[in-house]
């Protein structure tokens, strides 16, 4: 029987000829376990490299969605590099998988990211003739305009590695990008919306844990896609991209632990824990309870889908009045959610300084928080 190694290998820059070895041959067997050593060092070797290279790419290095230059990441607050990208390749490829998207201008002030330049979206068609010079970034509209849902990971490093280990999710079993802090994106399918909505007895899905440092996107949010670009803060890229929408289907089963974390949802509560303390506050005419959960859920609702828009002063302020006379205190979560409008600057402690300003009862109504909402 005769053995060929086809083709001329090389190692270490010299050139192997094709051999031939035979049974017959008295190196026939030392010569075949060289071979195979040695054709496990060259596998091994290159397995090693490819991996080097993929962590110094995220690392250092994003690329444009046509893969052209390398888009180097800048997480410096001061930088005024400016790198274009090709946004109309990349919503071409983004409205083949049935994504709905809108264009939009990002950038870094004092740490915060904020939008400019964005086109009215809610109730209308977008197309690429949307997209103007002055854009960087894409945003798609998650829920069911898009039939997609988002788990954004807003921590980084061993914070995030922790949290994989500890909700035992295989990352690389999901189309995931990576974001310009270190974070990651997990995208998936829509189908699976009513299930988590039904466990958590939900009308959205949207929502923000800061303790996990962990939200999801779903209806009424908006979530930054590659390859958009923060001016002076880095930019998006993908890890593993969906090629069509087959690949953003799930196992609702094995994301359960980390759904439940999210919305702190315990399904067997141990009954050795302590019986949770009733906190007593003084109960206002308009204040909020039990049986206004949905109104509580849809007002969460109506106000994310205000991000990314710049809403008059005073109509913002008598949203504010508006809450705080439907819901009392429990309002504040809501009002606090305006911290995540990417179009204004306004931090957390400065809309609870406002929050307090506002009088527990006042003339407006929450017929007047739905109307500004919608219009």
């Amino acid at each position: 029987m005769n053995i060929y190694i086809p083709g001329n290998i090389s190692i270490g820059g010299n050139k192997i000829k094709k051999l031939s070895l035979t049974r017959e041959n008295p190196v026939f067997l030392k010569r075949s376990l060289e071979w195979k050593w040695t054709i496990w060092q060259i596998l091994v070797t290159r397995r090693y490299l490819r991996m080097e290279n993929y962590m110094n790419k995220v690392k250092a290095t994003a690329h444009s969605h046509t893969g052209d230059k390398p888009i180097g990441v800048n997480n410096s607050e001061h930088s005024q590099a400016v790198v274009s990208v090709n946004l109309p390749n990349a919503w071409l490829y983004y409205d083949k998988l049935g994504f709905k998207m809108v264009p939009l201008t990002l950038k870094l002030v004092n740490g915060k990211k904020v939008v400019t330049n964005m086109p009215r979206w809610k109730k209308q068609a977008l197309t690429s003739a949307s997209i103007k010079q002055c854009h960087n970034a894409l945003a798609i509209i998650t829920g069911e305009a898009s039939q997609l849902t988002v788990i954004d990971f807003d921590i980084s490093g061993t914070a995030l590695s922790a949290a994989l280990n500890e909700y035992g999710l295989e990352i690389d079993n999901y189309c995931y990008a990576l974001t310009p802090s270190g974070g990651l994106h997990i995208y998936l399918n829509w189908s699976n919306d009513e299930f988590w909505k039904k466990r958590y007895q939900r009308k959205t899905l949207t929502t923000t844990n800061s303790n996990i440092g962990i939200d999801i996107r779903a209806e009424g949010g908006l979530i930054f896609a590659p390859p958009s670009i923060v001016e002076g803060g880095g930019n998006y890229q993908w890890i593993n991209l969906p090629v069509n929408r087959k690949d953003l289907d799930y196992d609702p089963n094995k994301l359960i632990p980390l759904m439940d974390a999210i919305f702190v949802y315990n399904h067997n509560p141990s009954p050795l824990a302590p019986a949770m303390k009733e906190i007593t506050y003084p109960i206002a005419e308009n204040d909020y309870h039990p049986n206004q959960q949905d109104d509580y859920e849809i007002t969460e609702c109506l106000i994310r889908q205000l991000y990314g828009t710049n809403i008059d002063y005073k109509d913002w302020i008598r949203m504010g009045f508006a809450l705080k006379n439907k819901f009392g205190n429990s309002g504040l979560t809501l009002w606090l959610l305006f911290a995540d409008n990417y179009a204004y600057k306004d931090t957390v402690p400065e809309l609870t300084i406002k929050w307090n300003t506002f009088p527990a009862y006042n003339s407006v109504k929450f017929r007047t928080f739905l109307y500004l909402t919608n219009n």
